[in-house]
């Protein structure tokens, strides 16, 4: 009696591919692609941010050099000369006998440290009192200008102790800021800096300048 067998059942079937070799490059490719994208624009915004504390540096520096008469001066030569140079030079308001090139490096200081905007002379005040800025000048926060008492009275951190603006040293400790008059021990009426039961904690904090 002879042996007989289904070769179907003897042999084991291989499984067939869902995706061929093509496919499933390409998908790889898709994927890297996608992800070289993803990688430059996070690149592109990291070079965004970087670019923006750069210009506001710049701007910080440049308002250093800015006396309230500077600008004044700027407002006025834009507002009657335009970009003509040669004329801002020859202007009655130029007392300072600059010439079309310093006149030009001055109005883009100017313009620089104002972020890139221009104002008539009567609307360049403070945005929270509305008054000219004098000769204290201004600072500058979100492309707002301030004068000195607004800007830190809105902006500037507050002491725990007194609650008021910090405008000069400050001393950071207990994740709080502090005028170094006021950080006293609170268990007794004593700058810590000399009182024993505060010397552990007096020696860890940070005196910080603005």
């Amino acid at each position: 009696m002879g042996l007989a067998y289904d070769p179907n059942e003897a042999l084991v079937k291989k499984p067939e591919k869902l995706h061929s070799d093509m496919e499933v490059d390409e998908k790889v490719n898709e994927l890297e692609s996608a992800s070289s994208k993803v990688t430059v624009e996070l690149q592109q915004i990291a070079l965004d941010e970087a670019r923006e504390v750069v210009e506001q540096k710049q701007r910080k520096r440049e308002r250093a050099k800015l006396q309230q008469s500077d600008i004044e001066f700027c407002q006025k030569m834009v507002e009657r000369h335009g970009e003509d140079y040669e004329g801002m030079s020859r202007d009655p308001l130029n007392i300072w006998q600059n010439t079309p090139r310093q006149v030009e490096r001055k109005i883009a200081r100017c313009v620089t440290a104002l972020g890139g905007k221009t104002f008539h002379v009567e609307h360049f005040v403070c945005a929270e009192c509305g008054k000219p800025f004098g000769d204290g000048g201004f600072h500058e926060k979100s492309n707002s200008a301030y004068c000195r008492d607004c800007f830190y009275r809105t902006y500037a951190p507050k002491c725990q102790s007194c609650k008021q603006p910090i405008t000069h040293k400050f001393i950071t400790a207990l994740n709080t800021h502090w005028h170094p008059e006021c950080f006293c021990c609170q268990a007794d009426d004593y700058f810590a800096g000399r009182c024993p039961m505060a010397v552990d904690i007096y020696d860890e904090i940070e005196l910080e300048d603005r």
